[in-house]
């Protein structure tokens, strides 16, 4: 289950690659109803996810057993992993359209168990096709493009329930999966499935399928 180190003075998690879609939306979720906000005159930086910036290391600003949240190419996995605090790896959260037996292979040989890797894994089946401005004067909102007969977003790993809680707070089906071969089952099946539904759509001239 997932266990907070709660500490007013520092952000209850971290988000790299907050500038794509999915990383804008998640970041504005997470503080958009931020529980400190109690604590914001005096500790501005309390909030629930603080956006990592280019050239700080994952894990430096959030306390441990909190989550960083890498909303990121697959192609930069082993980059983000190896840039974060070591002690801080577990708390990884990979939010990206990965096979884990490729991406993230190398963790399970650094490992030797890859039932002893707590990081977590997501594989999406939801997407931020745009961003919406709230008013003229307020910054822009990200929009989550969902339905409820799209498979379910599949979770695995240590913070598995409390992004699951997030999705749902936006109607984003969601399925938590206990094991590593489980979450590989998954990945491998939204790969197939992706690569067949834009093939399916092509021959029948819709362009809009269901995310």
């Amino acid at each position: 289950s997932d266990s907070f180190s709660f500490d007013e003075r520092y952000p209850g998690g971290e988000l790299v690659g907050s500038t794509g879609k999915i990383g804008s939306f998640l970041l504005h979720r997470l503080n958009r109803q931020s529980s400190r906000f109690f604590y914001a005159s005096k500790y501005p930086q309390s909030l629930n996810v603080a956006a990592t910036p280019r050239g700080v290391a994952p894990g430096c600003l959030s306390p441990p057993n909190t989550p960083i949240y890498a909303c990121i190419p697959s192609s930069s996995i082993q980059d983000v992993w190896e840039s974060t605090v070591p002690h801080r790896r577990d708390d990884l959260v990979f939010i990206c359209n990965c096979v884990p037996s490729r991406h993230l292979s190398f963790v399970c040989s650094e490992e030797n168990d890859e039932e002893n890797s707590d990081f977590s894994v997501v594989v999406p089946h939801f997407g931020v096709p745009h961003i919406r401005p709230s008013s003229e004067r307020i910054s822009l909102t990200p929009v989550v493009h969902t339905s409820a007969k799209s498979p379910p977003t599949v979770i695995y790993g240590k913070h598995a329930n409390t992004l699951a809680e997030l999705f749902r707070n936006d109607d984003i089906p969601v399925q938590i999966v206990r094991s590593p071969q489980d979450i590989q089952v998954a990945a491998v099946r939204k790969l197939l499935w992706a690569s067949l539904m834009w093939l399916i759509c092509h021959d029948n001239g819709d362009s809009s399928p269901l995310t």
